[in-house]
């Protein structure tokens, strides 16, 4: 079995910063960014060890 990825991708809109659909970011490749966004709950960034 293959490790399930620990992120999605997902389009942001560059001038608002609101994600936006797929089909919009591919009409509008200047003004939009694909990103992978981490899914809550896996992994420990952002996250310090200890108290």
């Amino acid at each position: 079995m293959s490790k399930k990825s620990q992120s999605h991708p997902g389009s942001r809109s560059s001038v608002t910063g609101r994600f936006v659909t797929k089909g919009y970011a591919t009409r509008h490749p200047s003004t939009t960014q694909n990103e992978r966004i981490p899914i809550p709950g896996r992994g420990d960034a952002g996250r310090k060890k200890g108290k």
